[in-house]
């Protein structure tokens, strides 16, 4: 089954900065909150007047790590498709009937701004930067 999908643009908050959020759908999308301490994305979607339902693709990797935990109405979707190309973490689901539905993707972690690798690179460098400064060879 095709799915017309439209990217919805979004901008939500995340340890300070602005996260920009794409959420790819057939249906009307609103209401889009990201709330950090909770760890949860959560989203309107009113879908369309048809037999197929609605589709919705979300990319989630710039705000949340998995495990990812994803409700339709507040009841766990255990259909809910997660993709994971080593790049990002997608989630496709499909809500099963037009309507508006309330959706909430929840995830273990809130990915920080920037990620501990850099942190421990960017402490490294400047730790040899200050050892070389002090021992000059003469």
């Amino acid at each position: 089954m095709l799915y017309h999908l439209v990217d919805n643009l979004h901008q939500v908050q995340a340890n300070g900065t602005i996260v920009d959020l794409n959420l790819s759908s057939n249906a009307k999308i609103s209401n889009v909150n990201f709330n950090e301490e909770e760890k949860r994305l959560s989203f309107r979607m009113e879908g369309v007047g048809n037999e197929t339902g609605s589709m919705t693709s979300v990319s989630v990797d710039k705000l949340l790590d998995g495990p990812y935990v994803v409700t339709l109405d507040g009841q766990e979707l255990t259909d809910a498709i997660v993709v994971d190309d080593g790049d990002n973490g997608t989630i496709r689901l499909l809500a099963p009937n037009a309507g508006a539905h309330e959706i909430t993707i929840s995830g273990t972690n809130v990915v920080p701004e920037f990620p501990f690798a850099m942190l421990a690179l960017t402490a490294g460098m400047a730790s040899l930067i200050i050892v070389f400064g002090r021992t000059r060879i003469k």
